[in-house]
């Protein structure tokens, strides 16, 4: 096994593969607002301030509007709705 200063973690999401390089990223699990089944997305704490962007869940493929406020490597604040 290789030996690297840096630690990166692997996430199959979907289709997607997100990585997460020691604590620049945080897995956040909600009820999906359509299904209300638990399921997590994988959030980016890198840039501090609020995010917004839509990412379908995992159970049902309905469109989730996702917002989060991140300060210092963690989460602050943390919304998920439907998109109309």
């Amino acid at each position: 096994m290789c030996q690297s200063k840096h630690f990166i973690k692997i996430y199959w999401i979907g289709l997607k593969l997100i990585y997460n390089k020691s604590m620049e990223s945080i897995e956040k699990r909600f009820k999906c607002p359509y299904c209300f089944q638990r399921i997590s997305f994988i959030l980016d704490t890198t840039v501090d301030g609020t995010q917004t962007y839509i990412e379908d869940c995992e159970v049902c493929c309905q469109p989730i509007e996702v917002t989060y406020d991140s300060q210092n490597g963690k989460i602050e604040f943390f919304d998920n709705q439907k998109v109309n």
